[in-house]
Order: structure tokens, then C-alpha cells, then sequence
């Protein structure tokens, strides 16, 4: 029986069929660092979440007095992240160091302003911007 000669009622009563819709893998995050002139820095990739933080970490610690957090292809940062960010502006002030964000996304940059962080974290559109001023080590 084709479902054209069914009775209406017996049509409308079964069940919808629910296309099989894949979910969107999130792109996956890495993070290196290397010195550029007097600063260390850090160039993320991707979504930065929980799982990313111990190798941020990782990167700052033993860093010289200016770091630069190279945002340019990240697509998505969490809490425990912006707390690498506070810590390590607290331990390179502590150094009369600098900390600062170079090329940050617009979702970044509307994250930043959300926190206040960017007040404190100032960001630059060039990573020679960033480390304008601190030429001399």
C-alpha cells in the first residue's frame, strides 16, 4: 500500500522523519611559542578551552619579561584561559614586565571587553604593534 491510498488520519499520525544532522566538529587547538626580540610569543590556534590551558601555561612559565599573545586564529576562549591571560600579567608585572594582545579576533576582542580585560590586557593589530616600545632588552 503506498502511502498516497492510506486513510488521512493514518498518514498524519505517524511520526516526522528527522533528517540525520552531524555535528560540527569544533576545530581543534594547538599553542607554540618562540622569542621575538625581547618578547615571548605565544601563537594560538583554534578553540582555546580547559583542555589547552596546562600547555599555555607551559609556554609563559620561565618566559622573559614581555610576553604577546598572538590571537589571530583563535575561535574561541574560555574562563580558564582569560585566567592565563590575568596570571601571567600579574607574574610580568611582577618582572616590570609587559603583557599584551596582538591580532585578537573580533569574537576576542568582544570577549576582552566583556571582562574588562581590555583595560589591562591592551591589544594591537600587528604583532609589531604589540611589541612596539620594548625594542631593547
Amino acid at each position: 500500500m503506498s502511502l498516497d491510498s492510506r486513510p488521512a488520519a493514518e498518514v498524519s499520525s505517524r511520526r516526522p522523519v528527522v533528517p540525520i544532522v552531524r555535528q560540527r566538529q569544533r576545530p581543534s587547538s594547538s599553542a607554540r611559542s618562540y622569542q621575538w626580540g625581547c618578547w615571548r610569543v605565544v601563537e594560538a590556534v583554534g578553540d582555546l578551552d580547559l583542555a589547552v590551558v596546562p600547555l599555555l601555561r607551559g609556554l609563559v612559565v620561565g618566559a622573559p619579561p614581555h610576553v604577546v599573545f598572538d590571537l589571530r586564529c583563535v575561535t574561541f576562549l574560555d574562563a580558564g584561559v582569560l585566567g592565563i591571560f590575568v596570571a601571567t600579567r600579574a607574574h610580568q608585572g611582577q618582572a616590570h614586565g609587559a603583557v599584551r594582545i596582538a591580532t585578537p579576533s573580533p569574537m576576542v576582542r568582544r570577549l576582552l571587553a566583556i571582562t574588562g580585560l581590555e583595560l589591562v590586557l591592551p591589544s594591537f593589530e600587528s604583532l609589531a604593534g604589540a611589541a612596539a616600545g620594548h625594542e631593547s632588552c
